[in-house]
């Protein structure tokens, strides 16, 4: 993980003493929430990307007759229109903007559109430890 340095936070015990320091200095809860979820990523080892071990192989068969990549296809300009929306609203870094590109990026490789997907993965994993340094944590 690159640039994670968790040492001793890196017990799973410590999550609930987080929440808790959180919730009792009046952090929204979809922040507080929004961390549980990276934090509980971050301890079982993931990075925001897809690993080769969750890839299951797909025929080009299977995959021309897929008719769920359709559905991600037409769920790709709804996301898009998100982002683009809170990269306005918020002026910056927001969970649910860091969500909704943690969203975007394998939404974007299940397409097949790879060179575009990893940037959005990373920027969301940067963002989230940003956002968790921000509140000391």
């Amino acid at each position: 993980m690159e640039g994670v340095e968790l040492s001793k936070a890196d017990r799973p015990g410590f999550l609930p003493a987080f929440v808790s320091k959180m919730e009792n200095a009046g952090i929204h809860p979809v922040v507080v929430d929004t961390f549980a979820y990276y934090y509980a990523q971050i301890l079982a080892g993931e990075t925001g990307l897809i690993s080769n071990r969750d890839i299951v192989p797909v025929s080009a068969d299977d995959a021309q007759t897929a008719s769920h990549v359709g559905e991600y296809a037409e769920a790709e300009p709804f996301y898009r229109q998100a982002i683009a929306m809170q990269r306005k609203l918020h002026d910056g870094e927001h969970p649910d903007l860091a969500a909704n590109l943690h969203n975007l990026g394998p939404l974007l490789k299940i397409q097949g559109l790879h060179a575009e997907a990893e940037p959005l993965s990373r920027e969301a994993v940067a963002m989230v430890k940003r956002l968790f340094r921000a509140l000391g944590i």
